[in-house]
């Protein structure tokens, strides 16, 4: 697949200033309740801005699987992870319905801004289900989303509809929620 990302919008991508729903890479994940030893699932992970802060917190014992769909973003996860010395990352292309790894893999899945690209709420169903097929029993989600191109109550309901239990709605910030669903 062709990749929309230019490197202005790469760079922009990996702003140590940004974030998500108001909160750091670092505070999300504290948030999501990530610590060291956990496999990570960073689900739409671009160019790393989650992925290599996930890799550093999870350690030598924890994984990071970077998935992606544009080769590029693959490629640049692989380069830095290596540049930062981060063994413990994989990136994988995921150019498909279903992610390439088995089910019941992750303690965590970080999905931010991946929703809404998904054109149909069918679309969008078979990435809930997805998510909560790579979860452990136990394990949980947090999810970052535009509210005006992928409202919370409709990712609320696909999560619930793919079985996962959806916590409270974090409060929108700049257009942004942040929604944690656990699998029982």
């Amino acid at each position: 697949m062709t990749s929309r990302y230019t490197d202005e919008w790469t760079a922009s991508l990996l702003n140590a200033e940004r974030k998500f729903s108001g909160l750091t890479p670092e505070e999300l994940m504290e948030e999501a309740g990530l610590r060291p030893g956990m496999t990570v699932v960073d689900y739409g992970c671009g160019p790393g801005f989650l992925t290599l802060p996930a890799a550093k917190k999870v350690g030598a014992d924890g994984k990071v699987y970077a998935l992606d769909i544009h080769e590029g973003m693959v490629a640049l996860i692989e380069s830095r992870a290596a540049e930062a010395g981060l063994a413990n990352v994989t990136a994988l292309l995921n150019d498909g319905p279903e992610a390439p790894l088995p089910d019941s893999v992750a303690d965590l899945i970080l999905c931010t801004l991946v929703f809404h690209y998904k054109e149909s709420r069918d679309e969008r169903q078979v990435l809930a289900d997805d998510l909560a097929r790579l979860l452990k029993p136990g394990g949980c989600v947090m999810l970052v989303q535009w509210d005006d191109r992928a409202p919370f109550e409709e990712t609320s309901e696909l999560l619930t509809a793919a079985g996962l239990k959806c916590g409270v709605q974090s409060s929108v910030v700049e257009r942004q929620y942040r929604l944690k669903a656990t699998k029982p």
